[in-house]
């Protein structure tokens, strides 16, 4: 298993992977058969196209065991100036994921 201590995960303005591969990706990394430090907790999804169908179903049993989840379709991708003389500046190498988690509950629990 690749990257065995993850515990959180974030796709920001997402598109190229199916629902179906969402939902796989979602269930093996949260198997009760998976060692405890060894699952996924919770799950950010912002994705930049229409919904293929409806996940949380097929993660409910994953969710009533306490895997927290937010999802949202057909955002579009953020409109982020570029200049060449002033490169990369947008980019935040030191913002942290888990911050942004404090509305998670509210989408589905």
């Amino acid at each position: 298993m690749l990257c065995p201590g993850l515990k959180r995960v974030t796709f920001l303005h997402f598109s190229a992977v199916s629902d179906e591969d969402l939902i796989a990706f979602l269930l093996a990394r949260t198997d009760p058969h998976l060692p405890p430090e060894s699952r996924l907790t919770s799950a950010r999804v912002e994705i930049t196209r229409a919904r293929q169908r409806d996940i949380i179903p097929a993660l409910q049993q994953r969710i009533e065991a306490g895997l927290r989840v937010s999802l949202r379709y057909g955002l579009p991708p953020p409109a982020v100036p570029y200049s060449v003389s002033h490169g990369n500046q947008q980019d935040s190498h030191d913002w942290d994921p888990v911050s942004s988690y404090e509305y998670l509950d509210k989408e589905f629990g």
